[in-house]
């Protein structure tokens, strides 16, 4: 009997979900017909009408302060970014450059809110030139912004921001006001001097902190490396754990360079982005994270004296564009927090919209009493359909992920349990089975020493 039932789920393993051939299938059926995801849907595919596609790539990249079309090939850009990398930068760090010869290369998300006649913009640095630099200058912006800005609004990941959130009591603190907004515009809108000059004033922040002579070397880790003992291509006891040195006085070239790198091909059409930080640049979010932290910092040390009077720890909160403001009533008047909810606080033309909703990082803040309650996702086009081509273990990687951020980050304790039975109705309603889903909830069942999730 056992043999029977272990031979039928092999048989609905192998033959239950789409392979190659279904696609290859689909491909005959519609033969000009465009095949993708849609933006925020990347389980799911999505057959597109050629005409309306194109007209979603046109619209999407249209913006003339943003985006322009060139008639250069892709190429000759290609080689002439490579020449200035190597002549800039090849005979101080002859790593720089990488393996990458490509021109990145861009697509689009189509957006259902759109209509699917406009989408998010994506543009690959993937096999792209001096990759190994612009990793580089990221992780060493990102290791310098805690100290350069102390009071800077990004006091960590997800888990780091949630528990500020839960070890605050505000059950005994005056229900706050919830201003929950986004940077529009966070890749697009800010220019070259700014970044320039962004990175100017991070050095005379840090100068009181380190030596920021010219001359000074900084040493960046490259990669989270391997331990000793590690297997790594068949081999033990090898390592990778690669430090960098770079002078201070060539990150600014290094920048320059990277914001002059905004040339993305598309088919067989090339564009240039002329505003913004080029999307899809590793070093991209880094120096965004830059100017807005520099904005941060001064706003808090212009009113240092009103804001060292108030405990702000949980009350301002931003998650890479997402800033959370949980203002104190008697705040309203204080200009301070005028300025600080002002749409234009980080400087035209970065903008912030205000979110209609009270979600923060997937979590729902209540008051009265306090509480986070986990947003499950809202359709199965978000969740990895137990028919697709990947492994068991990879269709409910996304589920334990889930189970695992309730476990860390709902409050209180019955909010967890309301969160994880929500993820069970949801993957039970897109077909997988409840042995398996059991099997996948297991670590965190150990997590939380408990028999029983939902």
């Amino acid at each position: 009997m056992n043999w029977h039932r272990s031979i039928h789920s092999h048989y609905h393993a192998l033959h239950n979900h789409i392979t190659h051939k279904d696609i290859v299938r689909f491909k005959r059926l519609f033969p000009e017909a465009i095949f993708h995801n849609e933006d925020k849907r990347a389980t799911s595919l999505r057959i597109y009408c050629p005409v309306l596609y194109f007209q979603c790539l046109t619209t999407t990249f249209a913006d003339p302060l943003v985006f322009r079309k060139l008639e250069n090939s892709p190429n000759d850009i290609i080689e002439k970014t490579i020449a200035e990398i190597n002549k800039q930068f090849g005979k101080s760090y002859p790593w720089a450059l990488g393996a990458g010869r490509d021109l990145p290369n861009a697509y689009v998300l189509p957006k259902r809110k759109k209509q699917f006649r406009a989408g998010r913009p994506i543009v690959s640095f993937f096999t792209a030139p001096f990759r190994p630099m612009l990793n580089c200058i990221a992780k060493l912006i990102y290791n310098l912004l805690p100290q350069a800005f102390p009071h800077n609004l990004a006091k960590g990941d997800v888990f780091d921001l949630i528990k500020l959130l839960k070890n605050t009591d505000f059950d005994t603190l005056p229900t706050p006001r919830i201003h929950n907004q986004d940077l529009a515009g966070f890749f697009t809108s800010i220019d070259t001097d700014r970044f320039i000059a962004s990175w100017r004033l991070t050095l005379q922040f840090l100068s009181t902190l380190m030596s920021t002579d010219p001359d000074e070397i900084i040493s960046v880790k490259a990669t989270s490396g391997n331990t000793t003992g590690d297997v790594v291509k068949g081999r033990t006891c090898r390592t990778l754990n690669v430090t960098r040195k770079i002078f201070i006085r060539d990150i600014e070239r290094i920048i320059l360079m990277s914001l002059k790198m905004t040339q993305f091909s598309i088919g067989t059409s090339v564009f240039e982005q002329i505003r913004g930080s080029p999307m899809g640049s590793p070093l991209s979010p880094a120096l965004c994270m830059m100017v807005v932290a520099l904005s941060e910092e001064i706003w808090y040390r212009t009113y240092r004296t009103t804001l060292t009077t108030m405990d702000l720890t949980a009350r301002l909160l931003r998650y890479v564009d997402n800033r959370l403001c949980l203002s104190d009533p008697s705040w309203d008047y204080e200009i301070c927090f005028a300025n600080f909810l002002h749409p234009e606080f980080y400087g035209h033309p970065i903008i912030l919209e205000t979110e209609p909703d009270q979600e923060f990082l997937g979590f729902c803040i209540e008051f009265e009493p306090f509480a986070l309650r986990y947003s499950p996702p809202r359709d199965f086009n978000q969740v990895m359909a137990p028919f697709s081509a990947s492994p068991l273990a990879v269709q409910l990687s996304g589920f334990v992920s889930r189970l695992f951020l309730v476990a860390k980050c709902a409050h209180p304790a019955q909010e967890r349990t309301r969160g994880f039975a929500a993820l069970h109705r949801l993957y039970r309603a897109a077909g997988f089975c409840e042995s398996d889903l059991a099997a996948a909830a297991k670590p965190i069942r150990q997590y939380l020493h408990t028999s029983s999730l939902w």
